[in-house]
């Protein structure tokens, strides 16, 4: 899975999460409010006069609610059921002065009824509840009382707010309520008054009286629910603040971990991030990524294959320069004789002395030689620098390895140099194929083979032989000259390193066998040289056959 599926699906899950939470709590909430609802309808406390479904706590006409009674008489709401013909069948809490015949009931201004069927026993029934309401009661001794022409109102008993009006709407007095005009206002957005309002047609004035209800049952629930409610945002408030910080800390954190990686880079330092412990911050110690950085493992990786190819860079970059000074160094150092005995010859030949034609032949000739040393030389440094820093190409070709020996040994036989020694060429294949480049490989032979004449007497038997040997094709140079110590076998590859198993002159420029083990090691084989001195040295050269 890709950076962006992984990143849309861990997006949506996370949101789709919160949002299941949200719901689920929402409705839990719900769940507890109707629950709280419903008890509060049947508890003591709401109202009796604005509830429907009475009818549930009224099992039988015998026995009654003892809820239900403890309410009526909290309330002091009166109930009374009639049969189908209106007849009274059961009364409870009703006053002296109440009548109870059905037709009389409704006719008492203030007195408040509630109705509602009841189905018992297969009879059809009608609950009514009764109350007198005090605001009206109130409203109907204010009016009675009340002078219209003055300011006051008259000094009646009651626990209901009460309001006198002047027509241009300033109040003029008031009952039980210390700052009435913010009060008024106020008062028509509370559930829990029934506003009752009177106007003198006469004087334009106006009574209002507050008539307090009992509790809604809603209203009730809400004030006991409040704390509840407030606990329950400040869990969400929590749970989403969690939500946030596992959010940043799952998507921001690992960014700028990623930010400060790629300053270090910026910096040349290619170390992935490290935490206090010098742990790596992005793996654990299994060396797997950590659970909170999976999400950008396809980054992780990348970025950790990146910085491992630039670290390589690096090295090879330091690596090229060291070997470019190297080869300076070693370039001005070994030019520097050579370079001098040019110098001090053509001093000599532009000198005011008489030299003779014979001298100048001879200034000339070591002068000569001492450019070809140097150009000599320049070409061995060169090779050498490109085969350390692995910027020589090799052209690979499948030869016939039997053949191609031959003719190379044939080669170096009809040279002058040679004439003076014994050859021998064995092959136990009749053909066998190698793939090498036949130009540097040609290199490799001809350094071996010349440097068994130069290190050795004439009369010297040289052999060359080739042989299989599992997966490998053997080439063997041997000879029964002058042999090597152990510390000149040791040496032998080494840069500028010439052996004194000879009593004749050595020339060239020092790198020969070097360059002969960096190409042998560049084609994929080996070289191993044993000697005795005295005895003669066998070289063996091992190369991959073709698959």
């Amino acid at each position: 899975m890709n950076l962006q599926r992984r990143f849309a699906l861990q997006f949506s899950t996370q949101i789709v999460s919160f949002i299941i939470l949200f719901i689920v709590i929402a409705l839990s909430m719900l769940l507890l409010l109707g629950y709280a609802l419903t008890k509060e309808e049947q508890s003591s406390n709401s109202d009796l006069m604005a509830i429907t479904g009475l009818d549930q706590s009224i099992d039988s006409m015998e026995n009654l609610n003892p809820t239900l009674l403890q309410r009526l008489k909290k309330q002091q709401v009166w109930l009374l059921i009639y049969d189908e013909d209106k007849k009274l069948s059961l009364k409870n809490n009703v006053p002296k002065n109440i009548p109870t015949t059905y037709t009389k009931l409704f006719k008492n201004e203030n007195i408040d009824y509630n109705l509602f069927p009841l189905e018992l026993d297969n009879q059809h029934y009608t609950v009514v509840l009764g109350k007198i309401n005090q605001g009206k009661v109130d409203m109907t001794r204010l009016k009675q009382q009340i002078d219209w022409s003055g300011v006051k109102l008259p000094a009646i008993k009651t626990k209901n707010p009460v309001y006198y009006i002047d027509k241009d709407g300033t109040v003029l007095d008031s009952l039980n309520d210390k700052h009435p005009e913010e009060a008024i206002e106020e008062l028509y957005d509370e559930y829990r008054y029934e506003l009752l309002r009177f106007t003198d047609e006469t004087s334009g004035k106006q009574l209002i009286v507050a008539n307090r209800l009992a509790d809604d049952a809603f209203l009730a629930v809400w004030q006991h629910l409040v704390p509840l409610l407030i606990i329950l945002l400040i869990v969400v408030l929590i749970i989403f603040g969690l939500f946030v910080y596992f959010y940043t800390r799952k998507f921001a954190n690992p960014m700028l971990h990623f930010m400060k990686w790629i300053r270090q880079i910026g910096q040349k330092n290619y170390q992935a991030p490290i935490n206090k412990r010098g742990k790596p911050i992005f793996r654990n110690k299994k060396g797997r990524i950590r659970r909170r950085f999976r999400l950008y493992k396809d980054m992780v990786e990348t970025m950790e294959h990146m910085t491992t190819e630039l670290s390589q860079y690096e090295q090879q970059r330091s690596q090229m320069e060291k070997m470019r000074e190297e080869w300076i160094s070693g370039l001005s150092h070994d030019l520097k004789t050579p370079l001098s005995t040019v110098i001090g010859y053509a001093k000599m030949l532009r000198s005011t002395h008489d030299w003779s034609k014979e001298e100048q032949q001879q200034f000339l000739e070591v002068m000569d030689d001492k450019a070809h040393y140097m150009k000599e030389l320049i070409d061995d440094l060169t090779l050498t620098y490109r085969l350390k820093n692995n910027r020589l190409p090799l052209n690979i070709e499948e030869i016939e390895l039997t053949e191609w020996l031959r003719r190379s040994l044939i080669q170096l036989m009809n040279t002058s140099e040679a004439e003076k020694y014994h050859f021998d060429f064995i092959s136990e294949q009749e053909k066998a194929y190698v793939k090498i480049d036949p130009i540097l490989f040609q290199r490799v032979i001809d350094n071996l083979l010349i440097n068994a004449l130069k290190h050795n007497s004439p009369g010297t038997r040289i052999q060359l032989k080739t042989y299989p040997a599992e997966d490998q094709q053997m080439i063997v140079i041997q000879d029964n000259g002058s042999g090597m110590d152990q510390e000149t076998v040791k040496q032998l590859f080494n840069r500028y390193y010439r052996g004194t198993a000879t009593t004749e002159s050595i020339e060239g420029t020092g790198l020969g066998m070097a360059i002969t083990d960096q190409l042998i090691k560049l084609h994929h084989g080996t070289i191993n040289v044993e000697s005795v001195l005295g005895k003669g040295t066998i070289i063996t050269i091992s190369l991959p056959k073709p698959n």
